[in-house]
């Protein structure tokens, strides 16, 4: 929720969470990226951040000139989380594999047309928190996304788009790496023992794919644009509980509205997709349901496991992924591309 879920946090918070993802804070991706979206942030002191307390400390309040602008709209009354804290939430500080998974739905609005559900979707994200050569905390992430049939629940790799009456391939989601530096406190709003970090984004920058005449049937604006809004919620006394390097219950949702994926092939057709998802996470592999599991098994191995580091690399979008498999699109393979053969 491709923070799945799949978001650029490192272009929208300015600037203070100034290089960041987010969909990918908490899912995985399924939207496009900046190319910038590797890129790291300034700020807060990676020494402070990694700093461990032997007593919990009070919260601190939001600092405008510090908190997370430009990616959310005001927070009166939040509180902030050194990127150490949000980790806990988000992942762990041990360096321990943490599972994600969600489920919901990919709904079509089109101008002059009711609303249509025309999947639903299921998928993982595998995170760790990890500090970098420099100290500065990371997430570092892999995740897949599958979209099914809305009546029966299966898995679908063809799928006969209702505007054009065409069968094309469905490209399941496959991100690796989602990646980000943190290195701003991020708020929080508290509720009793709960504290939900809550986060609106706007990204707009240029298509990868719009000025490509190969793509104009499948994604031809000039522009990417995208709404999406995250909430992931954990217990307050196990987020500022010293001894502990994670928290044992995280809830999250995710809605989303943007463009045409591009495998769909809607070429100049007005509308949009809204996506509403939400998770949790569980407490391992094992946990994960049997057919994210057989799908790793047999055909993904290396989502078993979160990367071990922070590279370099470009964080991978179903943008950037259509286009690197857009051969293997057009021959019919199943998505994602087995990495076993």
């Amino acid at each position: 929720m491709s923070w799945f879920f799949q978001t650029d946090f490192s272009n929208q918070l300015i600037p203070s969470l100034t290089r960041l993802e987010t969909r990918n804070l908490f899912m995985s991706r399924q939207n496009a990226v900046s190319p910038s979206a590797a890129v790291s942030m300034t700020g807060t002191s990676p020494g402070a951040i990694a700093t461990k307390t032997a007593t919990k400390t009070a919260p601190k309040q939001v600092n405008p000139s510090k908190a997370a602008r430009g990616i959310m709209a005001p927070q009166q009354g939040a509180i902030l989380f050194e990127p150490r804290e949000f980790l806990k939430a988000r992942a762990a500080i041990d360096g321990q594999d943490v599972f994600i998974e969600w489920t919901g739905s990919v709904y079509a609005m089109v101008p002059g047309r009711p609303q249509e559900r025309l999947f639903n979707i299921t998928g993982m994200n595998v995170a760790r928190g990890i500090q970098d050569e420099n100290g500065v905390w990371c997430l570092v992430t892999r995740e897949l996304n599958y979209y099914t049939d809305p009546v029966s629940g299966e898995l679908i790799h063809r799928w006969k788009n209702p505007w054009t009456e065409e069968s094309l391939t469905v490209m399941h989601v496959a991100n690796d790496p989602v990646q980000h530096q943190l290195r701003y406190p991020i708020p929080a709003r508290q509720a009793g023992n709960s504290a939900s970090f809550v986060l609106e984004m706007f990204p707009t920058y240029p298509n990868p794919l719009g000025n490509n005449p190969q793509f104009r049937d499948y994604s031809p604006s000039p522009d990417y644009m995208a709404s999406e809004f995250f909430q992931i919620t954990v217990p307050l006394d196990e987020l500022q509980d010293p001894q502990r390097a994670t928290v044992d219950t995280m809830t999250l949702a995710w809605n989303r509205i943007g463009p045409w994926l591009p495998w769909m092939k809607m070429g100049d057709l007005q509308g949009q997709l809204v996506y509403h998802a939400y998770g949790r996470r569980v407490s391992g592999y094992d946990e994960l349901s049997p057919m994210l599991r057989q799908e790793i098994e047999q055909r993904l191995p290396k989502y078993r496991h979160a990367p071990d580091n922070f590279t370099q690399k470009i964080n991978m979008t179903s943008w950037r992924y259509f286009e690197d498999n857009f051969d293997a699109y057009l021959e019919g393979d199943r998505f994602p591309i087995n990495e076993c053969v």
